[in-house]
C-alpha cells in the first residue's frame, strides 16, 4: 500500500497526477488529506466519488502543529490525534510526503520504519526551487529524537521528486527524480482535476492583463504593507491596465480588496488555472511566489513574469529580526530566468524605475496585441 500525505491543493494535484500517470505510483494506494486549508473536506469527498484511490481519508492534524521540542515525541508515544493513531495502526510499504518538515511526515515515518516500509519519498511542496536552511533539525532537536529512538525522515528519504532536481539542496545520497510535467492535451487527467477542485472559468483571470500573486510574508509577520503600497502606486500609474489578484491560500483577509479584482480560488491550485487558461498571454507579478515559475515547470508555458524580489527583499525580516533569505536562496531566485527559453520574459528588476520601465513596455505591447 502507498500512502500519500497531502496538506495543500497543489499537493493533491500532484498526487493525482503521479497516481494516474507514473507507473511507480499506480499500485494500491491511499490519499490522506489533512485539515490545513479551507475546503479540504469537500475535496476529499469528491475524490471518493471518483474512486481514484483505494482509500481516501480526511484527518485533523491541527493539534500536531506545535513547535515545542518534546511535542512530537510525546505525540508519538502517547498519541492524541486521529492521524497518529492511524499511521501507528496501519501498514504501508511506501509513503509519499510533500512537506519536508511537517509533523505528519515525522510521525508517519517513525510509525512505519519498523513495520515493513521500504520506501519514503519526498515530493516538492510546490513547483519551485528550494533552500532547506530553516527546516533542517538543529543539533538540540536531533539529540532529543535520539533519546526517544526516533529519526527525522529528512535524512532518510529513499527518493526525491522535484521539478528541478539539479537545483535541489541534497540532504542525503538518495536519487533525485524529475517530476513529470502535465500536458495541456491530457484531457482525461485535466477532467479529473477539474472535478476534484470544482474548477470553473474565472472571468477575473480571463479579463486581466496583469495578475498579482499573493504571498504569505505578511501572514507570517515578516512584511508590513510595503507590497500593497507598491501595487497601489502601480495600479494608479496605469489606469488602463486591468489587474487581478490571486490571494495566497493562507491569507485569511484580503488586503488588496480596494485595489483590484480578486480571483476567488477556493482551494483551486494555481497550476490548474494555468492548465485551463491561456496565462502565457498574461503578466504575472509578485515578490518571489512559486506561482511565477510553476507554469513553466509544470506545463512548459512561459507567461511574462516581473519580480519585486530585489526591490523588497530587504523589507522582509524574521519576527525576531534576522534575515529571511539566505545567500543560496537569493542565488536560486536570481537563476529563475535561466529556466525560460525566452529569458527576456522573466525579469528581476533591481530598482523601481527598472520595474516600471519593463512594465510599461510589456503593457503597451499587451494593448497592441503583441505577446513577445
Amino acid at each position: 500500500m502507498i500512502l500519500f500525505l497531502c496538506a495543500s491543493p497543489v499537493q493533491i494535484l500532484r498526487t493525482i497526477q503521479l497516481h494516474m500517470r507514473v507507473d511507480e505510483f499506480k499500485g494500491e494506494s491511499e490519499i490522506c488529506i489533512c485539515d490545513t486549508f479551507g475546503g479540504a473536506d469537500e475535496i476529499c469527498e469528491r475524490i471518493k466519488e471518483l474512486n481514484i484511490f483505494d482509500s481516501t481519508s480526511y484527518l485533523r492534524i491541527s493539534t500536531l502543529n506545535k513547535h515545542k521540542i518534546l511535542s512530537l515525541p510525546m505525540e508519538y508515544y502517547f498519541p492524541l490525534s486521529e492521524f497518529t493513531k492511524k499511521v501507528k495502526r496501519e501498514r504501508y510499504e511506501t509513503i509519499v510526503s510533500f512537506n519536508i518538515a511537517s509533523p505528519q511526515s515525522f510521525l508517519a515515518y517513525n510509525a512505519q520504519k519498523n513495520k515493513g516500509m521500504t520506501t519514503f519519498i519526498y515530493g516538492e511542496d510546490a513547483p519551485n526551487i528550494y533552500d532547506y536552511h530553516d527546516v533542517i533539525p538543529n543539533e538540540h532537536g536531533i539529540v532529543v529524537n535520539r533519546l526517544f529512538r526516533l529519526n527525522h525522515p529528512i535524512f532518510n528519504a529513499s527518493r526525491w521528486y522535484f521539478s528541478v532536481p539539479e537545483k535541489m539542496q541534497r540532504l542525503n545520497d538518495a536519487p533525485a527524480v524529475k517530476m513529470p510535467q502535465i500536458a495541456k492535451n491530457d484531457y482525461k487527467l485535466i477532467e479529473v482535476l477539474n472535478h476534484v477542485f470544482q474548477y470553473k472559468l474565472d472571468q477575473n483571470i480571463e479579463n486581466a492583463d496583469v495578475i498579482i500573486l499573493g504571498e504569505c510574508f505578511n501572514v507570517d509577520g515578516r512584511l508590513q504593507n510595503q507590497d500593497i503600497v507598491f501595487y497601489e502606486t502601480l495600479i494608479k500609474a496605469f489606469p488602463d491596465v486591468r489587474f487581478a489578484l490571486k490571494p495566497h491560500p493562507r491569507e485569511r483577509s484580503n488586503r488588496f480588496e480596494q485595489l483590484c479584482k480578486v480571483i476567488e480560488s477556493k482551494g483551486i491550485p494555481w497550476e490548474l488555472y494555468a492548465l485551463n487558461e491561456n496565462i502565457e498571454n498574461k503578466i504575472l507579478t509578485s515578490i518571489c511566489s512559486s506561482c511565477l515559475i510553476s507554469p513553466k515547470l509544470v506545463i512548459d508555458v512561459e507567461p511574462r513574469c516581473l519580480l519585486l524580489f530585489n526591490i523588497l527583499k530587504n523589507e522582509i525580516k524574521l519576527k525576531e529580526g534576522g534575515e529571511v533569505f539566505t545567500r543560496r536562496y537569493i542565488e536560486l531566485i536570481r537563476s529563475l530566468p535561466s529556466f525560460y527559453d525566452q529569458k527576456e520574459r522573466f525579469v528581476l528588476p533591481e530598482t523601481k524605475m527598472e520595474y516600471y520601465d519593463v512594465f510599461s513596455k510589456w503593457t503597451q505591447k499587451t494593448e497592441e496585441g503583441v505577446n513577445d
